[in-house]
């Protein structure tokens, strides 16, 4: 394989966490990443499972041995999600229905990062309840349907509601809504901080405190839900990579990411954004540098700190499906010009 092939597939790998190059400018130049450091880590990061493919193109190595095959490719039809193992951080609704005054549930706020702007979670609904979400000027509120139906009700909704089914889902500004479901129902739910700082957990201080000051009057804005089967598929990397983007604008970006099952992303870093990882499904290892690495089985919460070095190294048994969100938006949009490209 010649030098350029292999610079092309490295490439290709790396932009599935909207990663960059080293020194390259990231799509519409915003959100950009790079490499930490021109290459995977030896052993450690997701590369090493496309071998040569990776490691040689990234340090300009023309001497590496036979490159692995490339990933697998895949349908980039939209995965099924119902039989999703549950997710370690899950909340049941009762049969009555349920309230979350601080809208992160009392059993879940010690897992809380101090500063982290977005917190996800699993929610169980049964059927015809309802959950209420009090206001909060400084949280919104993002979901996406596993399994079931749904409608997000407020007064100020023009349609009184917004109904959502399996993969699709919602955004509400200041929280504030009803979530009534209307069959057994499974939600990823993200709690995210609508400004430019500041983290989930201070937040909710100010709901535990009483901060009259969290409500609102007026929502800054309306209330929107989306069908990720009506977004385009953006596919790359002969098409072991897919996503959906259902959200681009702030305070979060908000997608579908689908790989197959041998399709690695080398380490790479975000300067400015976090990234948040909802892994319905999948199996491997997210290795990174100074936090840890997180074991992936299907069903897993994950987060990476700007400025933290990262990968994905697949078990190669089963596609990986994740919602992914960055906060602030931008890293996705690499997707979109590595699409136009068709690569």
């Amino acid at each position: 394989m010649r030098t350029s092939s292999l610079v092309l597939c490295a490439a290709l790998v790396l932009a599935a966490c909207g990663g960059s190059k080293q020194g390259a400018p990231s799509a519409g130049g915003t959100g950009g990443a790079t490499t930490s450091s021109g290459a995977p880590e030896a052993g450690g990061s997701a590369g090493e499972a496309t071998g040569g493919a990776t490691g040689g193109a990234a340090t300009g190595d023309t001497k590496a041995s036979t490159p692995a095959a490339a990933p697998d490719k895949i349908d980039g039809a939209l995965p099924e999600t119902k039989d999703a193992k549950p997710f370690p951080r899950r909340y049941e609704c009762g049969a009555k229905g349920c309230n979350l005054p601080l809208l992160v549930p009392d059993a879940l706020k010690a897992q809380l990062e101090k500063d982290a702007p977005v917190f996800m979670f699993e929610v169980v609904m049964p059927p015809k309840v309802s959950m209420l979400l009090p206001r909060h000027a400084g949280l919104d509120v993002y979901g996406l349907l596993i399994d079931g139906e749904l409608s997000v009700l407020a007064d100020d909704i023009k349609e009184k509601q917004k109904r959502a089914w399996k993969l699709n889902g919602f955004r509400a500004p200041g929280a504030g809504v009803n979530i009534y479901s209307k069959e057994p129902t499974r939600l990823i739910l993200a709690v995210v901080v609508n400004g430019t700082s500041g983290s989930v957990a201070e937040q909710i201080d100010r709901l535990e405190k009483k901060d009259k000051t969290a409500s609102w009057t007026k929502r800054s804005a309306p209330v929107t839900s989306f069908e990720l089967s009506a977004k385009p598929d953006l596919a790359w990397g002969g098409g072991a990579y897919h996503a959906r983007i259902a959200l681009e604008e702030p305070p979060a970006s908000f997608g579908l990411l689908t790989m197959s099952k041998n399709a690695p992303v080398v380490e790479h870093v975000h300067d400015k954004e976090w990234e948040f990882l909802a892994i319905i499904d999948g199996s491997g290892e997210l290795v990174r540098k100074t936090s840890g690495k997180v074991p992936v089985n299907g069903s897993t919460f994950a987060a990476n700190k700007p400025g933290e070095p990262h990968a994905f190294k697949p078990a190669g048994d089963r596609p990986t499906i994740a919602i992914q969100m960055y906060w602030p938006p931008g890293p996705e949009q690499r997707f979109k010009k590595l699409a136009e490209g068709g690569k």
